[in-house]
């Protein structure tokens, strides 16, 4: 899991950590794998947590399915990118 994200055992976290790597998954199937991997959550956490990551435009839900949004992992990208360039050019203190 990329740190920075949530605590790896969020819910949130877990949520866009998963659909970084599997997409697109249905509800079941996003519950199902979280619990697989030992986050402690119910359907409901889980189902609110997907409606609030769709509300803030990190994922996207098309039909029944979800999976991440690009236009958010372009800017996830694109932060990286600039903070890198700003730490690479600074002089240590």
């Amino acid at each position: 899991m990329l740190k920075g994200f949530g605590r790896q055992n969020s819910v949130r976290g877990a949520v866009i950590d998963l659909l970084s790597r599997e997409w697109p998954l249905g509800f079941k199937e996003v519950h199902r794998r979280l619990e697989g991997k030992g986050v402690k959550c119910s359907g409901q956490a889980v189902h609110k947590m997907l409606k609030q990551l769709v509300e803030e435009e990190i994922i996207s839900r098309k039909g029944r399915v979800y999976e991440l949004n690009l236009k958010w992992v372009r800017s996830v990208s694109k932060f990286g990118r600039e903070t890198e360039r700003a730490y690479a050019g600074r002089k240590k203190a």
